[in-house]
C-alpha cells in the first residue's frame, strides 16, 4: 500500500488560509445582501434595514427585468456584444501593427513607430474625437460607435511590439525558407507563441470595456442601446434625483 503523504499543519498556513478565508467572505457577502435585497420587500427594508435574509418575498423586480419593457435586457446584449467584438478586433488589429513593427527589415519602421508613438504624447482632444464619430463615421446611437474608438491602442501595440521581438529570429526565417508568407508567419507561429500577451491585453480591454460608461454617454441617446454600465449610472442618478425631492419636500 502507498503511504499517504500529508503535509503538516503549520501556523504560517493557518493564517493563510484565514486571509483567503476574510478575504473571500468580503466579495461574498456584498453579493449576498444583494441578492436577499432583490427578494425582499420595499417596505420591510425601510423598517428594519438591510440583511442576509430576504424579508418576505417580493419578485416583482425579477418579472420586470424579464418581461422585455425593462431596458436591462438590451443593455445586457450591447455590453456583451461591444465586449466580445473590441476584445476581437483589438487583438487582431494591434497584432497586425505590432507584428511588421518587431521586423527589423521593415522599411520605415522607426518612422511608422513614431506615428505610434505620438498619440501617447499629444492627443487631438474630445472636441475632434466626437467630431470624427459622429459628422465623419456617422456613429451616433450605433452600437458599434463603442467598439471603433478602441480597436487599436497605442500602448498595447507597443507591449504586442516588444514581446513580438523576443520570438526567436530563426524561426520566421525557417517559415520563409518553407515558403510561408508573412499572414501565416504571424497567424500560425507567431500568434500561438504570443498567447500571454495576448490573454493579458484581452483581459485588460474586455474589462475597460465592460465598464465602460463614458463613450455611452457622450454617442448614444437611445435608452435601448444603452450598455449596462450607464444604465446603471442612470439608475442610480435617478434615485438620488427622486430622494433629493423627497427630502425637500419633507422639509418644506
Amino acid at each position: 500500500m502507498r503511504s499517504k503523504l500529508r503535509r503538516p499543519v503549520t501556523a504560517g498556513s493557518i493564517v493563510i488560509h484565514l486571509v483567503f478565508l476574510c478575504y473571500s467572505a468580503v466579495i461574498i457577502i456584498p453579493f449576498l445582501l444583494i441578492f436577499s435585497v432583490s427578494l425582499s420587500e420595499e417596505d420591510l427594508i425601510f423598517m428594519n434595514g438591510y440583511s442576509l435574509l430576504p424579508q418576505g418575498l417580493n419578485l416583482q423586480a425579477y418579472q420586470y427585468i424579464f418581461s422585455g419593457s425593462s431596458p436591462l435586457l438590451s443593455a445586457y446584449g450591447v455590453t456583451v456584444f461591444a465586449t466580445v467584438m473590441t476584445t476581437f478586433l483589438h487583438l487582431l488589429v494591434t497584432s497586425m501593427l505590432a507584428y511588421p513593427l518587431s521586423r527589423q527589415e521593415l522599411k520605415y519602421r522607426r518612422a511608422l513607430s513614431f506615428y505610434v508613438t505620438f498619440p501617447l504624447l499629444f492627443g487631438g482632444g474630445l472636441v475632434p474625437w466626437y467630431l470624427v464619430l459622429t459628422q465623419l463615421l456617422h456613429l451616433k446611437n450605433s452600437v458599434w460607435a463603442l467598439i471603433v474608438p478602441y480597436i487599436v491602442s497605442s500602448t498595447y501595440t507597443l507591449l504586442m511590439r516588444n514581446f513580438f521581438t523576443t520570438v526567436p529570429r530563426s524561426l520566421i526565417e525557417a517559415a520563409r525558407i518553407d515558403g510561408a508568407g508573412e499572414l501565416r508567419i504571424l497567424f500560425t507561429i507567431v500568434m500561438p507563441l504570443a498567447k500571454p500577451i495576448l490573454a493579458t491585453i484581452g483581459l485588460f480591454v474586455a474589462v475597460f470595456i465592460w465598464n465602460d460608461w463614458y463613450t455611452c454617454s457622450l454617442l448614444i441617446d437611445d435608452i435601448h442601446r444603452f450598455n449596462l454600465s450607464f444604465l446603471l449610472q442612470t439608475i442610480m442618478n435617478n434615485l438620488q434625483y427622486d430622494r433629493r425631492g423627497r427630502d425637500d419636500g419633507a422639509k418644506k
